[in-house]
């Protein structure tokens, strides 16, 4: 029950102001297809390529769980660099875009987390209530910060990563004293077997 409060609250947060992107790229004066293009230019290379380097030496380095913390702590940031856009512009749109793309490895490794914790018979359960928290976190916050998003001055375009931000961070929180145990123990085990296989 825990973990699916703080999956919900953690996705309403970082997925509302996210969902806010397109709105506030519009109301700085970009064109319609500028976002696009630079989630194609920024994010998706960076995705890729931190994909990429995390399951060939992150994940067998310092384990999976480490892996989601550092997908969190790079959502967080991003929530932060758009509340900061309405100041500081392209720039601060560009570092969030990265950061979403840091943020990548996160998933698989949630997945890999899930599998490794919950009990082989409740592992499918444990999935599809992952599935239905991320999609009912989805679907209220983009309902809710649409309402609350008003581009007319840079104070009040900010206010909806503020709460995006608040939400957030409260359900991090509440993910990490689940998660940093986990990392823990896995951080644990790969140093035991890094020092059995070099004996």
């Amino acid at each position: 029950l825990c973990a699916c409060v703080s999956t919900f609250v953690f996705i309403f947060g970082v997925h509302g102001g996210g969902s806010l992107m397109n709105s506030l790229t519009l109301a700085l004066g970009w064109r319609q297809g500028d976002l696009y293009t630079l989630h194609l230019v920024i994010t998706l290379p960076t995705s890729l390529t931190c994909i990429t380097l995390a399951s060939r030496f992150i994940f067998p380095r310092i384990g999976t769980a480490a892996a989601v913390i550092h997908g969190i702590a790079c959502l967080l940031l991003m929530c932060l660099g758009f509340g900061v856009a309405p100041w500081l512009g392209a720039g601060a749109i560009g570092l969030s875009l990265f950061l979403i793309g840091c943020a990548a490895p996160g998933v698989p490794a949630l997945l890999a987390v899930l599998t490794e914790q919950a009990p082989p018979r409740q592992l499918a359960m444990a999935q599809a209530c992952l599935s239905v928290v991320a999609t009912l976190a989805i679907g209220i916050s983009t309902s809710v910060f649409g309402h609350l998003f008003d581009p007319s001055t840079p104070e009040s375009a900010a206010r909806p990563y503020a709460l995006s931000l608040v939400l957030g961070t409260l359900g991090a929180c509440l993910l990490l004293a689940l998660l940093v145990p986990i990392a823990r123990e896995q951080l644990r085990a790969l140093r035991v077997g890094e020092g059995a296989g070099s004996e």
